[in-house]
């Protein structure tokens, strides 16, 4: 038989899923196969699929003649490629299988016929037998047809192999990194060859073993990759829209179960792998034009900015809605500013300016998503600010961040009549990383706390005075402790800043309250559930704008609905506040109307020297200065608050001032519409460096942070009656002063006992060479004590053993040296160690109480 055309085919097993039947996935006409043994069935880069129509364009055609000589075709036991099938194994009989003693045989009747072996044969014989049949030839159709060039019978174009024989093959992608995998090879035997006859014209088997060393099944063809996939166009169509709006891959897996479709988790990873893959950046930067488009036409007063790097890429995109206008010229005093990444697929950052409107919410009045948070991109967002506002960037007094230092000083250079704090949250938690830095030293988690619970007091001092006295306590702590270089640190960067951070001295600006950036983290929390890091940037525009729509609606019906406010809990007066203001407000104001009603009497109320209209109000411990024309105390929440403080409650209350309530005037819009650009350019970068701290694994403590701060605040008050900062330092001074017996109870008054909770704890010996001990200023609980003193070993080692009988040699066999590196430390879990040195000095200490 002159130039044959052979091939093999194989089958293999696998496990059995509940449904049987073919699936359509990514893959190709005709099944080729790997080497490997691996299942990469979740791991395949699919091709687009081919459906029977492209088939059929492929194969052999009979009126070529001879298709020249090629070589055996490879024989796989896997199929690391998926096809396409259709649901029309009944169209006819391909082939008949039967089963005997666990092994399967078919006949392959009718597979080929004078019309040739097409490739839709091939489908049909696959579904119909349950079988997977990979092809996989040895030399590819360009390297074939080279050689057949160079021979006589190159000369003749129709010996050439034709495009159609060209199965795909490709080498495995595995390391071999994963020791415990799955593999579908079996060895089984099942195989056939395919010769083409030059005389006849026809295909024909020759060699074929049509039996298999495995069980035939529809459970276990359904497991087949290429079995897999979504054959419904319906379901497939509705898919592709929930990937459109960025359903979760646990939606769509559960979607595609409820209607019977035979995928895997691996199967939905593709799909989702596949859609994102499928929007390129161009077709991103023009949908992202577009939206901003639609977005500035939406409204005249709607305002889009694109800024361009020196590269000729996006470096940001500044949005503001007329709503977003509207709300910061009524409420302008304060802005809360912070970026949130992790919002689209180009690790771009989303910044946020976010105000507080009449209701105590967070209202946001500017989105930005910038490449990066540097100097030239934070310009060109807060320049986009102040353009919209430019009448209202006066009255700006308060700008609450968290600890980025380049938003500090961007935001101080533009706005030089705020005052940039910093968030008391991001505060206490960067000095408290910080401070666990290891170029710091390693200290014991009870000093570590007490470092901790000083820090978080110093935040919220509420006068100088109290300032200054823990700032005392704190630089005591760390020489005690040995942070001497984290002290030096706080000295330099946070003692000499505390206008940004300390509470005492942001008590006269208007932050309404806001220490933290908790309303403008609670945004981020609530918009994360319709933005993720996988969006494009045309989705997450869409997404931003969709969600800021949606605050404005809710925003408009609160104002326009009918009615008032009501509280069963207020008396007539509080009732009419009410019915002004909003619960927010009222709450508030309620509270000063509380004490003023119950401080009434304690107030002294004189004249001003600055006139008749400056009332001096004298309290038990503070005077302020109210004035008439309009109320305004220089009371820490009239100026913090903007309202209607006690003092001026109290004396309208005093001098019987009638009720007078003045209209609300609206407020004034800005005239002239301003608006963007119809068709924006867009360039995004794809290159952006990703942000964002990894997350960190949370360890369970024993006590919370609030104990730890109680507990710091006793041992301040002890260490004041006693007089001394350690326990050893107060040992000494009692032994060296010798007072009184009422003044040592006193003093001694001052040592608490601590971890009471901890005194079943078993303590463990150890001797360690660099043990991590804490300085502590208590003593354990009796229990605890007593073990303590039990587990440690008799003080005189070999070396300093007692001779009682000097002629006997009792120095034999022992150590005459002992290593002074080494310390004997006793370790209690969850409380901490403690060195010999200590354990005496508790004893000493209790020892002492009892006996005075």
């Amino acid at each position: 038989m002159q130039g044959n055309t052979s091939s093999r085919a194989a089958s293999s097993g696998g496990r059995a899923p509940v449904r049987p039947w073919p699936r359509r996935g990514p893959g190709l006409s005709v099944e080729p196969s790997s080497d490997s043994d691996e299942d990469s069935s979740g791991n395949n880069d699919a091709k687009e699929v081919r459906d029977a129509e492209n088939a059929k364009e492929n194969h052999i055609d009979n009126d070529d003649g001879n298709l020249g000589e090629m070589k055996t075709k490879e024989v796989s036991g896997e199929e690391d490629q998926q096809s396409e099938f259709d649901n029309e194994a009944d169209d006819g009989e391909v082939g008949a299988m039967e089963e005997s003693d666990g092994v399967s045989r078919l006949e392959m009747k009718g597979a080929w016929s004078e019309s040739g072996w097409s490739l839709v044969t091939l489908r049909l014989l696959k579904i119909s037998t349950m079988q997977v049949l990979p092809v996989r030839e040895t030399m590819s159709r360009a390297e074939r047809n080279r050689r057949l060039a160079n021979t006589k019978k190159g000369a003749d174009e129709s010996a050439l192999v034709p495009e159609g024989l060209d199965p795909y093959s490709r080498k495995s992608r595995g390391s071999g990194s994963r020791p415990r995998q799955h593999i579908r090879l079996t060895n089984c035997p099942f195989r056939f060859t395919i010769q083409w006859n030059l005389s006849r014209m026809e295909l024909q088997e020759t060699n074929g073993i049509f039996k298999h060393n495995h069980k035939v099944s529809p459970s276990a063809f359904a497991t087949y990759p290429s079995s897999r996939g979504v054959v419904d166009p319906i379901v497939d169509a509705r898919v592709e829209g929930m990937l459109s709006v960025g359903a979760k891959r646990s939606k769509i897996y559960d979607y595609l179960l409820e209607h019977d479709q035979n995928v895997l988790q691996a199967d939905v990873d593709n799909l989702v792998r596949g859609h994102h893959s499928s929007v390129s950046k161009d077709d991103d930067d023009e949908a992202t034009a577009r939206e901003l488009a639609v977005f500035a036409a939406a409204d005249r007063e709607n305002v889009s900015t694109v800024s361009d790097t020196a590269a000729g890429e996006t470096g940001g995109i500044s949005m503001a809605t007329a709503h977003m206008r509207r709300i910061y010229r009524r409420f302008s005093e304060l802005l809360l500013v912070d970026c949130s990444h992790k919002t689209n697929r180009y690790n771009y950052q989303l910044l946020i300016f976010m105000t507080m409107n009449e209701f105590g919410e967070g209202a946001v009045v500017q989105q930005s998503l910038l490449e990066d948070n540097s100097d030239w991109h934070m310009e060109k967002a807060v320049a986009h600010f102040k353009r919209m506002h430019p009448t209202r960037i006066e009255l700006l007094r308060v700008i609450v961040v968290d600890k980025d230092l380049n938003e500090i000083k961007i935001l101080d250079f533009n706005f030089p009549q705020a005052r940039v704090l910093v968030c008391h949250f991001h505060g206490i938690k960067y000095l408290k990383e910080k401070r666990a830095k290891p170029e710091y030293g390693k200290i014991s988690a009870d000093d570590a706390s007490q470092v901790d619970a000083v820090v978080h007091s110093m935040v919220y001092a509420d006068s100088e005075e109290k300032y200054r006295l823990l700032h005392e306590s704190f630089k005591r702590i760390c020489d005690r402790i040995g942070l001497h270089d984290f002290f030096h640190y706080f000295e330099k960067n946070w003692d000499r800043s505390q206008d940004r951070w300390v509470q005492y001295r942001r008590a006269s600006l208007p932050h309404f309250k806001n220490h933290t950036n908790n309303r403008l983290e609670s945004f981020f929390g609530k918009l994360k559930d319709s933005v993720d890091g996988k969006m494009s940037m045309a989705g997450c525009v869409q997404a931003i704008i969709a969600f800021d729509r949606r605050k404005e609606n809710e925003y408009r019906y609160r104002l326009d609905r009918i009615g008032r406010q009501v509280n069963s809990n207020y008396d007539k007066e509080m009732a009419n506040v009410l019915r002004f203001t909003s619960h927010f407000v009222a709450e508030k104001i309620a509270e000063q109307y509380t004490k003023a009603l119950s401080s009434t009497a304690q107030y002294q109320f004189d004249v001003c020297e600055e006139g008749d209209d400056h009332i001096l109000v004298k309290g038990s411990k503070k005077t302020y200065i109210l004035r008439l024309d309009n109320w305004e105390c220089n009371c820490e929440f009239a100026m913090t608050m903007k309202l209607s403080c006690r003092h001026a409650i109290a004396y309208r209350r005093e001098n019987d001032d009638g009720d007078h309530v003045e209209e609300k005037t609206p407020t004034e819009t800005a005239g002239g519409a301003i608006s963007a650009d119809d068709a924006p350019r867009i360039r995004l970068n794809p290159k952006t460096r990703r942000v964002g701290a990894p997350r960190k694994k949370k360890i369970r403590q024993t006590a919370g942070e609030k104990s730890d701060r109680k507990w710091f605040a006793q041992a301040e008050s002890g260490r004041k009656k006693a007089g001394e900062d350690t326990l050893v330092a107060l040992m000494e001074a009692l032994d060296r002063d010798q007072p009184s017996l009422l003044e040592t109870q006193t003093r001694l008054s001052g040592v608490i006992v601590k971890f009471d909770a901890a005194e079943n704890k078993k303590p463990k010996y150890k001797r360690m060479k660099n043990p991590v001990t804490t300085n502590p200023f208590y003593i354990l609980p009796p229990k605890l004590f007593e073990a303590c003193q039990k587990c440690l070993p008799l003080s005189n080692t070999a070396a300093s053993a007692i001779e009682l009988d000097a002629s006997q040699d009792t120095t034999a066999g022992r150590a005459t040296e002992n290593d002074s590196s080494m310390k004997e430390v006793v370790l209690i879990k969850d409380v901490g160690n403690f060195t010999r040195k200590q354990i005496e000095l508790f004893t000493r200490v209790q020892n002492l109480k009892e006996a005075v």
